[in-house]
């Protein structure tokens, strides 16, 4: 089965987050598989970023760069109607520039297992210089044939844990539901720095 990298849809009007809620604690640990749900703050709210002063649309999925998943009430429900497992919703509010709460709650996708899923044989890449079981950089990206034959719906790639990967028929389910923010990049036409057409 093909997979896909969820990636920002580019458009300035939409929001995106830039800063760390405040009051959200140790949030390396939302790319490292650790449960959160346990001491998460119920009213923690994300900004939408003054980098982009004109980003005021919601959509459902919302960049930052942090490698979040961050998603709307309608991705979620997709999510959980696929029965995906070993995962943690948990709640974050949406503030406009101005401060204000606005919107409907959204959901960080806390993964608590993380998927380690590239072939090194056949991927071109550049190896973290601090971690080196962990990818800096990808110039081709080639999944394991296991993962390509029997891998879950969505996952979190353990060699390079701000990717997401979603399996071709999550693809196909987000395309006709229309959610918006985010487009899908096979991973066979992946690369980190995305070469202009």
């Amino acid at each position: 089965m093909k997979y896909f990298i969820i990636r920002e849809a580019a458009d300035d009007a939409n929001v995106y987050v830039s800063d760390i809620p405040d009051g959200l604690q140790r949030k390396y640990q939302l790319l490292k598989g650790i449960s959160r749900l346990a001491d998460w703050p119920p009213d923690l709210a994300a900004k939408f970023s003054d980098i982009r002063p004109e980003g005021m649309r919601l959509t459902d999925w919302i960049p930052t760069p942090f490698g979040w998943l961050l998603i709307s009430e309608r991705f979620k429900q997709i999510l959980e109607k696929s029965g995906l497992a070993q995962v943690e919703y948990l709640s974050i509010k949406m503030k406009n520039h101005k401060k204000k709460v606005v919107g409907a709650t959204y959901w960080l996708v806390n993964f608590l297992v993380l998927t380690e899923a590239v072939d090194r044989d056949r991927s071109a890449f550049e190896v973290d210089a601090g971690e080196d079981d962990k990818i800096f950089r990808f110039d081709r990206l080639v999944l394991r044939s296991e993962i390509e034959s029997k891998g879950t719906i969505i996952f979190r790639l353990k060699e390079q844990p701000q990717l997401v990967l979603v399996r071709e028929d999550l693809a196909a389910q987000i395309s006709e539901a229309g959610l918006t923010g985010l487009r899908l990049v096979e991973t066979s036409k992946y690369t980190t720095y995305e070469r202009s057409a």
